[in-house]
């Protein structure tokens, strides 16, 4: 299966900047994020609500409203649910609890996506380094778990973060790519 593409009802409601590793202690009020609804994000509709709730919660996520994305995700049982409940916990950060959904997601589609691109060095913008190769496991897949153990790290220079920040973004924008064509196509 090829990488979907996002849909353009979703870029104006992405912020211009990667989301911060955790979630940032105080964030500031976010009209937008206090009024997104399905609507906004399937204005032509959708056929799977659980795919398409699952795209609201990770654009919530983005945009840092973390009670509202929870809220949402929680109630999910669905792949991608559990994918946004561990990024979610991954930024809290509550490694722990985010190892516990990402073991619940399984294999995934964006796993292999993510693991292509960081192989030809367009996962976080720039050519592949250790850093990003050390994310996959031995047998060239991405590791969910070494991500969450990579986000949660003491003492990263602001280089590792930056570009740790920079992926999990192109994670966020595949898995919401990915749940826009479940939603539209179920």
């Amino acid at each position: 299966m090829a990488q979907p593409t996002l849909p353009a009802a979703f870029l104006p409601f992405l912020p211009d900047a990667a989301m911060a590793l955790e979630i940032p202690a105080r964030t500031a009020a976010d009209p937008v994020a206090d009024r997104l609804g399905l609507d906004d994000l399937f204005p032509g509709g959708f056929v799977d609500e659980q795919a398409a709730l699952a795209c609201l919660s990770g654009i919530l996520l983005v945009r840092n409203a973390f009670a509202r994305s929870h809220d949402v995700c929680q109630d999910l049982d669905t792949a991608e649910g559990r994918y946004w409940h561990g990024i979610l916990h991954r930024r809290e950060p509550d490694p722990a609890n985010a190892r516990y959904w990402m073991a619940r997601v399984g294999r995934h589609p964006v796993h292999r996506w993510l693991a292509e691109d960081l192989a030809a060095g367009t996962g976080s913008g720039e050519a592949a380094t250790v850093p990003e190769a050390s994310l996959l496991g031995r047998d060239g897949r991405w590791d969910p778990v070494r991500f969450i153990d990579a986000c949660a790290a003491r003492g990263m220079t602001a280089e590792s973060r930056r570009r740790l920040e920079a992926i999990q973004m192109h994670e966020a924008r595949l898995l919401l790519a990915h749940g826009a064509m479940l939603a539209a196509h179920g």
